[in-house]
């Protein structure tokens, strides 16, 4: 993985273990209060998405270019939804 791939996982790293401090800070609930070591399985399965992604974008040249192919179905119709509500009966 490349320099900027690497400041880009520290940078997101960072950024997650803010958000924990901010989500401590105003947790509303004084009764059932929450900690850091709470946010810990979010965050390594998080930082584990980014990196698989950053990995595999470097192995694949222009695979970068198109990040949202990765969700899309293997039957895809290039839809923008899928229709999910039935025909009426006729």
């Amino acid at each position: 993985m490349d320099q900027q791939s690497e400041d880009y996982l520290g940078e997101v790293e960072q950024r997650l273990d803010v958000l924990a401090q901010w989500a401590i800070s105003y947790w509303p609930r004084t009764d059932a209060q929450i900690a850091a070591d709470d946010f810990d399985d979010v965050k390594l399965q998080f930082m584990e998405l980014v990196r698989a992604k950053l990995v595999k974008a470097s192995d694949s040249p222009g695979a970068e270019n198109d990040v949202a192919a990765d969700r899309r179905p293997a039957n895809d119709d290039s839809e923008q939804y899928i229709n999910m509500n039935p025909a009426p009966w006729p």
